[in-house]
Parts: C-alpha cells; sequence; structure tokens
C-alpha cells in the first residue's frame, strides 16, 4: 500500500492528503488511471501496492471506485 504519510521541508512527518494521485501531479485523472488498472490484481507479495486503496491486497473494483471518488484536483 503507498504511504498515506510524508516528510516535508522541515523533517515534520504530515499526513498525505492526496494518496490517489497515482502519478504526483497534483490531481487524479487518466495517468493515475492508467496506473491503477495496470496494477490490477493481486498486490506482490513483497514491495509497494500504490493502488490497492482499500488494504485488501488486490487491487480491483473497490479501488477503482475510490480513485474515481476522488478524480479531479488534489486538496
Amino acid at each position: 500500500m503507498r504511504s498515506n504519510f510524508f516528510v516535508d521541508a522541515v523533517g515534520i512527518t504530515v499526513e498525505n492528503a492526496c494518496p490517489w494521485d497515482l502519478d504526483d501531479s497534483n490531481n487524479v485523472g487518466v495517468k493515475d488511471l492508467l496506473i491503477l488498472l495496470g496494477t490490477w490484481g493481486p498486490c506482490p507479495k513483497k514491495g509497494d501496492c500504490p493502488a490497492d486503496f482499500d488494504d485488501s491486497n488486490d487491487v480491483g473494483v473497490k479501488d477503482l471506485l475510490i480513485l474515481l471518488g476522488a478524480w479531479g484536483p488534489c486538496p
């Protein structure tokens, strides 16, 4: 799963306000959808699974619906 936290410029850990922005464009859009579709199915046993938004260890319909619900500019 993709981390919902990051360290800002002064070293303070803050929550990522837009974890659905898989391409880090500050917008949830077509590229993010394509990334999600490209990782469809079970997550690898080792490694990152950034499109598994519902923590099910699988990228599927629920993750797709979550991404579509967040469509547009990041807050």
